[in-house]
């Protein structure tokens, strides 16, 4: 509830309460709230009195919902047991709920010396009444404060979580005037031309979207402002609040734009929670500690489509995940034309501050380039020391299924590199291809996906298949496995062995022609036992095209 320091016109409205209360029956007068804080109150003859502790009379008053009238505090054992028991002047005590639609909502009361005590007890009928007569007029006012400072509450309640929002937004009536801006906007705005007192001071013809009556979506504007442009985007809803229209009014720059589809270029939809089915949890965690540290990485396993996803979501879990994010297949056969590339005026290196660059198979780096590369990485790095703003600011992530090291000592690979790296190797010995049940589970989630991209509900090969594969892990590796999965699939047939493609090759001579493989899919499909609607969906016919295909292959007799 509310203290004494906060109550400005509130306070001096119930202090009065209380004095009018005193003057009438010559008598000290306190009125609290159902908190127990003390808000308004008339001493005459006491001024012991600014707490209410735990267990006093006027607690038992709130707590009781009942009249408490004492004519002499020294037969109550409760103020015998109470600290200030000696020191207090207090005699007597009439103390009356203070009462709201039934509900206690504070408490007055009377506190009387020796003599007031003994008067008032001989009247103390009428007394009670009179007091009982105030507190219901008192009542009143003191709801109508709970009521105003809840509902000022909510509002800067709400006004807190606008003012934490990123995006700018005002509110303003049907003219245009703002009736609240949060941080954000004046953030914006405000400081290139001063305060905003109507919304047309920042774009003119707002009033002209506000006359149409309908929510407006990312209506991009430009917005000559005093030292800068404001190119961006505006967003506006019509709001009616007691038969008054009004709208609220959201910005977003240019840049923050961009800066929120960064969120999904390439690689960024790549999470270590996805990459589950390929890779332990162990191996995550440690991949999530070498995210964080901002350090270059060394991804090594024996298949470089998993260590690409490995990068993607280091990328993505990482600070610079809002950045720059360039994958580089490296082919040492480029030569002068790599070095250009990387290197020159306009090469990638100059375009990717802050960013993050990925190079798949860095073995194959010409060695000339592995040697000017550390030198890049080394002027980074003292840059970044002495602060040097001019210098670009990159990440490297190297994934390979070579062993580095090995290639370091046999002078195939620049030591200089390697030790720019050796300090974060991700070594990822625990995948699919290893591990029977991550493998398992591998296969399974891919069996279910293409069970619904094909609308299938088949997982009667499950088994057979992950035998299969896991016998044959090594020589496909990820990329044909995930193939042969769809292929299985997606086949018509009703068994695994009949589903397995044939190994073929292929010969120009034995060539047929689209109407004849339609044909043979037609006919599979009817033997099959695949009904009408079926065969449609998955050729793309209608019905009367069906029966024309069927009578002109001769296949009536399938149907």
């Amino acid at each position: 509830m509310v203290g004494r320091d906060s109550l400005s016109g509130f306070g001096r409205y119930v202090d009065q309460f209380a004095k009018v209360i005193s003057d009438v029956l010559d008598a000290d007068v306190m009125i609290v709230d159902k908190k127990k804080k003390i808000i308004g109150k008339a001493f005459k003859h006491l001024d012991l009195y600014n707490d209410i502790h735990s267990g006093s009379l006027i607690t038992k008053v709130i707590e009781n919902n009942e009249n408490v009238l004492i004519s002499n505090k020294s037969l109550v054992e409760g103020c015998k047991k109470c600290p200030d028991y000696k020191k207090c002047q207090m005699k007597g005590f009439i103390g009356v709920p203070v009462r709201y639609d039934n509900e206690v909502i504070g408490a007055t009361a009377l506190l009387l010396t020796r003599q007031k005590s003994k008067k008032l007890f001989d009247t103390k009928d009428s007394s009670v009444k009179f007091v009982e007569n105030m507190a219901e007029l008192v009542a009143i006012r003191i709801h109508e404060h709970i009521v105003k400072k809840s509902l000022k509450k909510k509002v800067n309640e709400a006004q807190s979580i606008m003012d934490a929002l990123q995006e700018a937004f005002v509110f303003t009536d049907k003219y245009g005037n703002v009736r609240y801006a949060n941080d954000s906007f004046r953030r914006m705005f405000e400081g290139e031309i001063g305060e905003i007192k109507n919304i047309k001071s920042v774009y003119p013809d707002v009033i002209r979207l506000y006359k149409r009556k309908s929510r407006i979506e990312n209506y991009k504007i430009s917005v000559q402002l005093n030292t800068k442009t404001f190119i961006g985007t505006i967003s506006c809803t019509a709001i009616t609040m007691d038969d008054e229209e009004g709208f609220l009014c959201s910005f977003k720059s240019y840049e923050d734009i961009h800066t929120d589809s960064m969120l999904f270029k390439n690689g960024s939809m790549v999470t270590f929670s996805w990459l589950t089915k390929y890779v332990t949890r162990e191996f995550i965690e440690e991949a999530k500690d070498i995210a964080e540290m901002d350090n270059h990485v060394l991804i090594c396993s024996t298949d470089n489509a998993l260590n690409e996803l490995v990068g993607k979501a280091i990328v993505n879990y990482s600070r610079r995940r809002l950045q720059k994010f360039q994958i580089i297949n490296m082919q040492n056969v480029y030569r002068d034309l790599l070095e250009r590339y990387l290197f020159g005026e306009f090469g990638v290196l100059k375009g990717m501050d802050k960013g993050v660059i990925m190079i798949i198979c860095p073995e194959n780096i010409p060695y000339f380039i592995q040697v000017k590369l550390v030198d890049f990485i080394n002027m980074q790095e003292s840059a970044i020391t002495h602060e040097k703003k001019e210098e670009v600011d990159i990440r490297f992530i190297f994934c390979t299924t070579e062993n580095l090291a090995d290639l370091m000592y046999q002078g195939m690979f620049y030591k200089g590199l390697y030790e720019k790296f050796k300090g974060s190797i991700l070594q990822n010995k625990d995948t699919l291809f290893s591990d029977k049940k991550l493998f398992n589970r591998f296969v399974y989630s891919g069996i279910k996906y293409y069970n619904r991209v094909y609308n299938k509900t088949n997982e009667e090969m499950v088994d057979e298949l992950q035998k299969y594969l896991w016998k044959h892990k090594e020589s496909m590796g990820i990329c044909k496995m995930e193939l042969f999965i769809e292929k299985i699939v997606s086949s018509e047939e009703n068994n695994f062995q009949s589903s397995i493609p044939e190994p073929k090759t292929y010969n120009p001579t034995e060539e047929i022609s689209m109407g004849e493989l339609e044909e043979e899919k037609l006919k599979k499909l009817l033997e099959n036992g695949r009904d009408k609607r079926t065969i449609c969906s998955i050729m793309g016919y209608s019905r009367s095209t069906l029966y024309r295909r069927v009578k002109r292959s001769k296949l009536e007799y399938l149907l």
